[in-house]
């Protein structure tokens, strides 16, 4: 047999990622909620009813409400990628949407992909999106019940571009936020800690966390990397929230809801 040492080793894996792992700054993610609390009228006239109580709820940072993750069966779709689902009216993404925040607070400008686009433009070629909480429907099963209790009935979908739920970390590194508890137990804590005063998930009910994280976390509270604060953010996510609300009601304008 042979022997996994994990355990050995997660604490490793834990540091070396915490250490490069981006978040924002909590006064971002902070004023992006009082952007979506001062939006919330509007956006009601733009979204459809039947999604306002998924994506609208109180102390939301959720960048583009009414936007989605695919699910896999929906790639053998024609045309689903950015349009609205007819089933749930939904704007379905691959993951380019939530880029945007990244973008617009370096350069005030919206994402866009290639070699000459704002992403690798403004050097994010070298990071990827790394979701704490599970954005899918299909995922919450495999969420862990280590520190949190979700709701199996609720939709996550809000999540996908929730400002306090995407990090950036270094290409290639990805996967361990997905797959080990012991991260995902500490980047919860991360985010409850900076974040939790003011930024409230729906449906999902912060549990005591283990003795071996809380104490983990306790001793390298000061080995995480900066937040995340570039010059001008506060102009440039003013046009963040300006741009969202014009591409909203041009996805939604011809939607019955």
């Amino acid at each position: 047999m042979i022997e996994n040492k994990l355990k050995e080793v997660q604490e490793d894996i834990a540091l070396a990622i915490i250490k490069s792992a981006v978040f924002l700054d909590p006064k971002i993610v902070k004023k992006c909620v009082e952007y979506n609390n001062k939006q919330k009228t509007k956006l009601e006239s733009i979204l459809p009813k039947s999604i306002h109580k998924v994506f609208l709820y109180d102390n939301s940072d959720c960048i583009f409400p009414g936007v989605r993750r695919h699910i896999n069966k929906e790639t053998n779709v024609s045309r689903w990628k950015n349009n609205v689902c007819d089933k749930d009216r939904m704007i379905v993404n691959d993951n380019t949407y939530p880029r945007n925040i990244w973008t617009y607070l370096l350069s005030g400008r919206s994402y866009s992909g290639g070699k000459n686009g704002s992403w690798s433009k403004e050097g994010l070629s070298g990071f990827e999106l790394a979701h704490l909480f599970a954005h899918k429907k299909d995922e919450i099963k495999n969420q862990t019940n280590q520190y949190i209790n979700i709701n199996s009935e609720m939709n996550p979908s809000p999540l996908f571009t929730s400002a306090s739920n995407i990090i950036l970390v270094p290409k290639g590194v990805s996967k361990p936020t997905d797959k080990l508890p012991f991260l995902q137990g500490l980047l919860f804590a991360r985010v409850m800690d900076i974040y939790g005063e003011f930024v409230d998930y729906p449906n999902i009910v912060k549990k005591e966390i283990s003795k071996d994280i809380k104490s983990f976390y306790t001793s390298n509270q000061n080995v995480w990397n900066d937040f995340f604060e570039p010059v001008n953010w506060e102009s440039n996510l003013e046009k963040l929230f300006e741009y969202r609300l014009k591409h909203l009601k041009m996805k939604y304008e011809n939607i019955i809801c």
